[in-house]
């Protein structure tokens, strides 16, 4: 073995030790930041109140399905008897058969709580990964995969949009796109395989990452080609075997949901969400939010008026990295990846600002003149804001690139002064603590021993609050009940002309209810008695809302009879049964 050899090894051998160690601390650190729920954690769940049920409820329909020797890419659980194409929602199918283990053995929650606390560290972990062939030193790659990992966006995130959360894929993309175009070492079937199994993977975790990935993707490329012009190819035999490779897999792969999702039942069409109201605002690069740790009253109260929510708030810098990111930019322009970070970072930032450009929450009155991007069939679908990540990615890189100079010069007045402005920066992006919780409150009706196992399992059941586009808490709960029984409600995207299901009669008295409207006449009694003989309810349950009062009345008289009162519930156990149809 020749001495080149030895060292080719060695380097090798503490390339796999850094990256376990960065592995081992991104890990340890997540855990620590969500510490709180972690003392109970299948009593309580990190994030808010709202979207995790319905994370949740996804999360145990693909295990539900398929020991049912059911399609998991469709289901009539929710919105019966139409159903939902779940290729059309967020029904993260990878995650869900990952945590399959743990969801069974342990429930739901800690399922979900697992795997929002590994986001930000396997999400770090592949930014790591991909830094770590720009530098020669250990510490930048490590800052770039924490600057990325533990992102504004990534904690903006983790309150209730886990497939946003689980973003390893566009890190991964980086580094294999960097392995096809440009270093050319390992065998192009290889690097192939791993870009078509990794594309395929994202698709079924959330195919709106994939496709925000693949425009940001372009972007780069565009960048790249200015920056590097003839540089980007070294051999491109290589390259087309490679993309070849990773289109043939990932179609094998991904050919089965792709043809369900736009050849099968129920095809959703048009923008699911409006981007112009979910895009960054112009301040949101340097205000801080709620979600940040160093947030003065007077920022939160700023940020407060941007139209984006809360968990949409995800693209903030602070003055102390941008400041460093253009002082490195300033200090190493001659080094081409230097300037392709800047470019790509400032492209990306620009494009998440949205077809309508926002200045404290007050929309311009001029749009941008890529706007027209928006109208696009793909990018349509594609939320401005959560192209923040990709903001962290080139950002990471300029920053891993500029301490890695800083490091190599040996100065060490050179060092100090980097390695100072770099902690100030990441520490100005430290998360409020401690993170968004919310204890779980299902009544015991619904726990094991409760008396949801007197319903007839596969039967239709009407649950309030009523679950729609506003109010996942009956699909939880339904989930919590091991899908035992099915829902006339539910929330998901359907065909039609607002994405959501078309408002029954039942639906607009039930949620009128729940917000103290009168809404209830005798043509509408009439018409919710014929609605829930026409889903074929077997049983109403009347759970803990604002309304549930006005609600028990409505049903005592719209079915005739007084409801069981059980596990903090009212129930009507054959409602059809009471009550013939006027």
């Amino acid at each position: 073995m020749t001495q080149k050899t030895e060292v080719l090894i060695t380097n090798r051998r503490r390339r796999a030790v850094a990256a376990l160690c960065t592995l081992v601390i991104y890990v340890g650190s997540s855990f620590l930041l969500f510490n709180d729920v972690w003392r109970a954690p299948g009593k309580t769940w990190i994030g808010d109140a709202g979207d995790p049920k319905l994370q949740m409820w996804f999360l145990g329909w693909t295990p539900a399905s398929l020991v049912r020797w059911q399609n998991p890419l469709f289901t009539d659980y929710i919105q019966y008897p139409t159903g939902v194409n779940m290729m059309w929602n967020v029904s993260t199918p990878l995650p869900a058969v990952l945590v399959w283990p743990v969801s069974q053995a342990l429930g739901l929650i800690i399922a979900y709580n697992l795997l929002i606390t590994l986001a930000p560290a396997l999400s770090g972990w592949c930014m790591y990964l991909a830094a770590a062939r720009y530098t020669w030193h250990f510490l930048p790659a490590f800052g770039a995969g924490l600057l990325y990992g533990f992102s504004p966006f990534m904690m903006a995130q983790s309150i209730g949009h886990i497939h946003m959360a689980l973003a390893v894929f566009p890190p991964l993309l980086l580094l294999l796109c960097d392995e096809i175009f440009v270093r050319q070492r390992w065998p192009p079937w290889l690097a192939g395989l791993l870009l078509g199994v990794a594309g395929a993977g994202q698709l079924l975790t959330s195919e709106e990452v994939l496709a925000s990935t693949a425009v940001a993707a372009l972007m780069g490329v565009g960048v790249a080609v200015i920056v590097f012009r003839r540089q980007v190819l070294r051999q491109p035999r290589y390259s087309f075997v490679a993309i070849l490779v990773a289109a043939v897999s990932s179609l094998a792969l991904a050919a089965y949901p792709l043809a369900f999702q736009f050849l099968g039942p129920l095809r959703v069409g048009g923008s699911l969400q409006p981007p112009d109201i979910y895009a960054s605002d112009l301040l949101t690069f340097v205000v801080p939010s709620s979600i940040m740790h160093f947030a003065p009253a007077a920022g939160v109260e700023v940020t407060g008026r941007f139209s984006a929510s809360t968990e949409e708030l995800s693209g903030y810098l602070g003055l102390p990295l941008i400041l460093l990111l253009i002082a490195t930019l300033l200090a190493y322009r001659r080094s081409r990846l230097v300037l392709w970070a800047a470019g790509f970072t400032l492209l990306i930032g620009v494009l998440s600002l949205g077809p309508v450009w926002h200045l404290a929450g007050h929309p311009f009155r001029h749009t941008p003149p890529w706007s027209w991007l928006w109208h696009l069939p793909v990018i349509e679908n594609i939320l401005p804001a959560r192209l923040a990540p990709f903001i962290y990615i080139g950002a990471g890189l300029l920053l891993a690139t500029g301490f890695d100079q800083a490091l190599r010069s040996g100065h060490r007045s050179r060092v100090i002064v980097a390695t100072a402005a770099v902690t100030v920066a990441l520490a100005a992006l430290f998360p409020s603590l401690p993170r968004p919780s919310t204890p779980d409150s299902i009544p015991t009706f619904f726990q094991p021993g409760g008396q949801a196992s007197r319903i007839p399992v596969g039967s239709v059941v009407l649950i309030t609050p009523f679950s729609n586009a506003a109010s996942s808490t009956a699909m939880f709960w339904q989930a919590r009940n091991g899908y035992r029984f099915k829902l006339a409600e539910g929330e998901g995207y359907v065909p039609g002309p607002s994405l959501d299901p078309p408002p029954s009669r039942l639906q607009h008295i039930l949620v009128g209810l729940d917000h103290s409207q009168d809404v209830v006449t005798d043509e509408g009694q009439s018409q919710a008695l014929s609605e829930l003989r026409q889903w074929h309810v077997r049983t109403v349950i009347i759970g803990p809302s604002p309304g549930d009062v006005k609600i028990r009345a409505f049903f005592t008289e719209l079915l005739g009879q007084p409801p069981d009162e059980s596990g903090g519930v009212a129930v009507w156990w054959h409602p059809l049964a009471v009550k013939s149809p006027p």
